[in-house]
């Protein structure tokens, strides 16, 4: 939908306005999920949570909860 495609590329510009890689931002999530205690994220390999944003950026699914969590922080 468009505002799925909307959607993934305002991550996509916040992302890169921060200057922030694929793998940076993965490593940034995975560090706080560890002290945010979201034990599934925490423990996923940053390769799949690099897939993640991807998925996320080609709009072919929004971020859950949890991720929304911790990119609000």
């Amino acid at each position: 939908s468009s505002e799925r495609q909307q959607g993934a590329r305002i991550l996509r510009r916040l992302r890169e306005a921060r200057g922030l890689s694929w793998d940076a931002l993965a490593g940034e999530l995975r560090s706080l999920a560890t002290r945010l205690r979201f034990a599934r994220i925490a423990a996923a390999r940053p390769a799949s949570i690099k897939r993640t944003i991807a998925r996320w950026e080609a709009g072919q699914h929004p971020p859950d909860e949890r991720y929304q969590m911790l990119l609000a922080h």
